[in-house]
């Protein structure tokens, strides 16, 4: 069963792992230079800084897995 909660910095490497690996999905090309300073904001330590800010607001979706969605709002 899933339930949505809050995420927390201890969240930003699962929620950077499970974005980072549906990049390919929607990004043309991801090896292209041009697609780099996005795929930047996706590390854990730029995830980390933006569950920190006031500026956003950070939900995960979990199951026995782990962390299985993310949603931000700005």
């Amino acid at each position: 069963m899933s339930r949505i909660r809050t995420a927390t910095i201890d969240d930003a490497d699962a929620i950077s792992r499970l974005v980072a690996s549906l990049a390919q999905h929607f990004l043309e090309d991801p090896d292209d230079a041009a697609v780099q300073p996005f795929l930047a904001t996706l590390t854990p330590a730029a995830t980390a800084q933006r569950i920190a800010s006031s500026d956003f607001r950070h939900y995960v979706a979990e199951d026995e897995s782990g962390v299985c969605g993310v949603i931000a709002l700005r």
